[in-house]
């Protein structure tokens, strides 16, 4: 009985992958966050799945955010108000979706919206997981939004010089130049490598 415990023990470690974390550093309205999101990250989580990649979306980019003596906080966007707000809705959104694969079918959807910022509910409501909009509305709308998007703010402003285009993508939260020029036309590639042995059956 000892051996068939260990036996089994033993297949079932060697049977399921390590997943990779991947950081996607975007903006709502950026071209190449677009093109990234929907061209490569999604086909290939659509291949993976949650057992081989962790999502960890992070809607700011190259904005930064201010804050005046009354606590209010106010935010300029690489592509203007529009895209502020655009990442505002995905972070109250991401707040409210905790399910990472309907995350990720989330910011696939928005993304591939032909006008992100307006897409919210819309996508909310087609992807599931999302029974009542209203408490994303609320948060966008109020300072509950502001919250959210300072604290991706805050950990984009943490990578510092790193972030000079936008997206940026991390595995693992160690940042590699070459990976990240890599990831923009071959991301199975990049996630395969860090990807343990047995790789998934969706890895080349």
């Amino acid at each position: 009985m000892e051996v068939k415990v260990a036996v089994i023990l033993c297949l079932a470690f060697f049977s399921v992958a390590e997943a990779v974390k991947v950081s996607v550093y975007y903006e709502s309205l950026c071209p190449d966050s677009i093109r990234f999101l929907t061209e490569q990250f999604h086909s290939v989580y659509q291949q993976l799945g949650s057992s081989a990649i962790t999502v960890d979306f992070l809607p700011y980019g190259k904005a930064s955010h201010t804050q005046n003596a009354n606590g209010q906080w106010s935010f300029v966007c690489q592509h203007g108000p529009e895209e502020c707000r655009g990442n505002k809705v995905q972070a109250c959104a991401l707040k409210y979706i905790s399910n990472p694969d309907l995350q990720e079918a989330y910011v696939n959807c928005v993304m591939a919206n032909s006008y992100p910022p307006d897409a919210g509910q819309s996508c909310a409501t087609s992807v599931g997981g999302v029974s009542d909009y209203s408490a994303i509305s609320n948060c966008i709308a109020t300072a509950e939004g502001d919250v959210e998007l300072v604290a991706y703010g805050d950990r984009t402003h943490a990578l510092g010089s790193i972030l000079t285009f936008v997206p940026t993508i991390i595995y693992d939260n160690v940042f590699n130049q070459s990976e990240q020029d890599e990831s923009l036309y071959n991301f199975l590639g990049v996630v395969c490598r860090h990807l343990p042995d047995p790789k998934p059956s969706g890895c080349p």
